[in-house]
């Protein structure tokens, strides 16, 4: 590791730092001042963005096109490397503490609070940050954060009187489940490390690693094989308990889902929600605190659809 220096004296109260590509970078300070690198932070140029609001966030989907978020459900948009701004909001509301986009085009906002306070906290886009309405109502998060498109987690904090913090995890990028894990710690920081792991960061020092342990892992094999077809094999082994791995193709890339449902048609989990590369893949299924019974995985991609029937056997 090389210490550069990046031209920024000690007087700069920085708050957010991220890098689109190996070149692009932008720093996001507490005086409305946004710097910018284009040679891997060996320099940075400073822009002054006039916008009234207390910023906190920012986030780049390429070097052009870009967003800051603030107090008052602001959110601020630029497609110009950040050297012009317009607001997308104009309704007032909780703080923005999060902002996800999990393709090119959709994407979710997260505001500030606590279980104190049941607003409405979720607002979507589906054309690229233009426009923004209210989604979901849940418990508003202290902190959100992603390790890649679809997988999230979010901490929620009890309140003033409350020490306790409660989990939600995303497997979609933006439909969120609750984990009820009161966790004595007042939050103050949470970093993932993988798409499972978190690790939380509280007061006096106190760091917390938390492990959803329902999560599934997809793998994608590497190859030359060109796929000329959709195809879904039989999972191996079947029976089983309480793992099994599902294998299909793809021929091209595109966005798929693979659910599991019980034998009456009720969706038990859902294994693959979002876009995938063409190629062999393999998804493992856990059926950890699932009954004994037949169950039919349905996989879906494009106008493909299959299904396989698995036994679990305890």
């Amino acid at each position: 590791m090389v210490e550069v220096p990046a031209g920024l004296n000690s007087y700069t109260n920085l708050k957010k730092i991220i890098f689109v590509d190996d070149l692009y970078g932008f720093i996001l300070d507490r005086n409305i001042n946004l710097f910018k690198t284009s040679n891997g932070g060996a320099s940075w140029s400073k822009i002054y963005i006039n916008l009234s609001a207390n910023l906190n966030n920012i986030k780049f989907l390429d070097r052009l096109t870009g967003f800051i978020t603030g107090d008052n459900m602001a959110i601020f948009k630029t497609t110009d490397g950040g050297l012009t701004w317009n607001r997308k909001t104009q309704n007032d509301g909780y703080s923005i503490v999060g902002l996800h986009f999990f393709n090119e085009m959709q994407g979710y906002a997260f505001t500030s609070g606590s279980l104190t306070y049941p607003v409405r906290n979720v607002y979507y886009t589906s054309d690229r940050g233009e426009t923004w309405s209210e989604k979901d109502s849940m418990p508003a998060f202290s902190f959100v954060d992603f390790f890649n498109k679809q997988n999230g987690m979010a901490l929620i904090s009890g309140g003033y009187s409350d020490p306790s913090i409660t989990i939600a995890v995303s497997r979609d990028g933006g439909e969120w489940q609750r984990e009820d894990l009161p966790i004595p710690l007042t939050g103050t920081f949470m970093k993932m490390a993988d798409p499972s792991t978190a690790y939380i960061f509280g007061q006096n020092g106190t760091i917390i690693r938390f492990k959803d342990m329902s999560y599934t892992s997809i793998e994608e094999e590497t190859g030359a094989e060109i796929i000329n077809d959709y195809s879904l094999s039989q999972n191996y082994p079947n029976p089983f308990n309480p793992e099994t791995i599902i294998k299909f193709s793809l021929p091209e890339a595109g966005f798929v889902k693979g659910v599991v449902y019980d034998i009456l048609g009720r969706e038990v989990r859902t294994l693959i929600n979002g876009e995938m590369n063409p190629g062999n893949h393999e998804v493992k299924f856990d059926a950890k605190g699932i009954a004994s019974g037949v169950y039919i995985f349905r996989l879906e991609a494009g106008r493909y659809s299959s299904a396989i029937k698995m036994v679990v056997n305890k």
